[in-house]
Order: C-alpha cells, then structure tokens, then sequence
C-alpha cells in the first residue's frame, strides 16, 4: 500500500514539473541577462599570425542584447610590450562603427552582423564580422597588438562605459 502511494506522490510530481510551461523561469533568467554583452571575438580559423601589412584579416564575433538596440561598435589596438616582466599597452589605432552593418568613416573596414533567433523574446544574439586591410592601420613591422572590442546600446554616446571584451598579443606583424 504505502509503495503504491509513493508511486502515485512520484506520478503526480512528475506530471505537474513536466506539464509546466517555464514561463516563470525565462521571465526570471531574462532579468537577470546583461543589456549587452560581447561573448567571443577572435581571428577568422583560417587566419594565423604573423601577418605582413598587405593582408586582409577578418574577426568574427558573437554577442547579444536584451531590451537593448544595437549601437556602435568600436575596436581599439594597443601595441603589446614586455618590460621588466609587466605587459605594457601603447595605444596604436582604432575603428569606430557606427551600427553593427557597413563600413567605418575611412571606409577600410567593413562589419556585418547576423541575428540569430532564440528562445527569449527579448533576447538577441549576434554572430559578426569585421574585415580591414592592415594597410589602412598605423600598425608596425616586428610588433605584436592586443584588441579591445567595445559595444554600446543605440542612442548612447562615447562617454559610457562600454560592454568590452580584451585580446592580448591577437596580431603579431613581420
């Protein structure tokens, strides 16, 4: 009898989690979500450093928003040095975009980026990339650079501290 009993308990419970639309639990892990967020960021995979500075490199990226429009997209480069064992960072270039689709101001450098669908309503995610000519940077033989990707929500000016993601020593230069 109290075997049977635990069978229906365990009949019962299984039926009432299973049977439940996790409505609850979206809306719970939604606010819990950073607006924006940069995810990944790297080389395209059949990219490998060194590089001469009459190549075309391409990064990809993902990212996502929530309740968030996409805005700009920076990219800043930092030559890398080792002195006295301490990683020193000189800055060296940038990229500005002002949306996450065209090409930049000096028009060099392109970016795309493609939503792809979710589970969440309010929840994007973004798999990007950006091509540039190193030709077109202040970048020098015989240097490594690190990356600093940067994104803002739309409507949101330079001044905001922005959703970063750090590459040390990404790109090395013969």
């Amino acid at each position: 009898m109290k075997k049977n009993i635990a069978y229906i308990i365990i009949a019962l419970l299984s039926t009432a989690v299973v049977s439940c639309t996790k409505d609850a639990d979206v809306d719970a892990v939604e606010k819990k979500l950073p607006p924006m967020s940069i995810s990944s960021f790297g080389l395209a995979p059949n990219l490998t450093s060194p590089f001469v500075n009459t190549n075309t490199l391409n990064f990809v990226f993902g990212a996502s928003t929530t309740n968030t429009e996409t805005g700009t997209f920076d990219l800043a480069f930092y030559e890398t040095a080792v002195v006295n064992k301490v990683t020193v960072y000189t800055f060296a270039d940038s990229i500005h975009f002002e949306k996450w689709s065209g090409k930049d101001a000096t028009e060099a450098f392109t970016i795309g980026a493609k939503n792809i669908p979710t589970t969440y309503p309010n929840t994007s995610v973004y798999q990007g990339t950006i091509t540039w000519k190193l030709n077109a940077t202040k970048f020098l033989s015989g240097k490594k650079y690190s990356v600093r990707a940067y994104i803002r929500p739309k409507g949101v000016t330079s001044t905001y501290t922005p959703y970063q993601l750090k590459i040390d020593n990404l790109i090395t230069i013969k």
